[in-house]
């Protein structure tokens, strides 16, 4: 029982980054000298890489879990609190943005903290809320799918990994090799 509520805390920290990646490539996107639609093209396709190389992460983690590599809960924390603190060092090497924000800007002028009250329309704090409320029942669900697996259908580790493996895979595939041909697909 640790275990699977220990479990849900990485996973809804680790699961903003893809967020996070997308409003970096915004930004750096935003200060590139190109013309608007090599932007937009550029944009595109650094977010259908994102999705993709989310698609493998979410399948090479189950996949690895469910081999005798690793033993147990322990090992498991380990190992993701190795890689987290990996992928940590790693935005020490991100480059710099061309332009500092100017101090009349928007975001230099925003105030330090956040807080709900400060939001301007009360359907946005509504929306920030939901959004929350999603993402708490979305790690929950992840808890209680795995249990109820287990007891219907027999799930073991190793079939558990075997499956969000596939889904990872598809998600991948979709991501890089099917949007590709939908978005040529749809301009013709």
């Amino acid at each position: 029982l640790r275990g699977m509520w220990g479990g849900m805390v990485p996973g809804a920290l680790l699961q903003q980054n893809f967020g996070v990646m997308k409003a970096l490539f915004s930004d750096y996107l935003a200060v590139l000298p190109a013309s608007d639609a090599e932007k937009t093209a550029l944009r595109a396709a650094s977010v259908g890489r994102l999705g993709m190389m989310a698609g493998f992460a979410f399948m090479a983690g189950p996949l690895l879990a469910a081999t005798p590599f690793i033993n147990g809960f322990d090992d498991a924390s380990r190992w993701s609190l190795a890689l987290a603190l990996l992928s940590g060092l790693c935005l020490k090497f991100l480059p710099a943005p061309a332009t500092a924000p100017s101090p009349t800007s928007p975001t230099a002028a925003a105030p330090p903290s956040f807080s709900l009250r400060r939001l301007p329309a009360p359907p946005i704090r509504f929306l920030m809320m939901i959004r929350l409320a999603m993402a708490v029942a979305f790690h929950i669900f992840g808890v209680i799918w795995t249990v109820s697996l287990k007891s219907r259908f027999d799930f073991g580790p190793a079939d558990h990994g075997r499956l969000m493996s596939f889904v990872g895979l598809v998600y991948a595939l979709s991501q890089g090799f099917a949007g590709p041909v939908l978005r040529r697909a749809g301009s013709r």
